[in-house]
């Protein structure tokens, strides 16, 4: 049987085993811990359900602002800004559950 005296077929094995076995045996990425808060920090205010810090005024230079109209909820301006529900609740320090009144004036970030 010719296929067994082929070095070629034994090297792209070896090959393949290799890569299969870094696949499975390296470890998955991780994502990188948030950052730790002092707060006890004067300057720094937060939204607990996120742990991001409140949108500083730099970020809020780059973000929409939006008037809520009679029939919006959070999940509609979300996706009509394509963004996600959650840096929408962020920028505007809303907590889950919470939505906005007819007549807001919120900030949109950009996607």
């Amino acid at each position: 049987m010719r296929l067994l005296g082929d070095w070629k077929w034994y090297a792209a094995l070896a090959v393949f085993v290799f890569f299969t076995a870094l696949v499975v045996w390296l470890p998955r990425p991780q994502a990188a811990p948030a950052a730790v808060m002092d707060p006890l920090s004067p300057n720094v205010t937060a939204d607990m359900s996120s742990g991001r810090p409140d949108p500083s005024a730099d970020e809020r230079e780059h973000m929409l602002q939006y008037t809520v109209q009679d029939d919006d909820t959070v999940a509609k301006i979300a996706r009509l800004f394509v963004t996600s529900e959650d840096e929408l609740r962020w920028a505007n320090n809303i907590s889950e559950g919470g939505e906005f009144n007819p007549g807001d004036k919120i900030w949109v970030p950009a996607p």
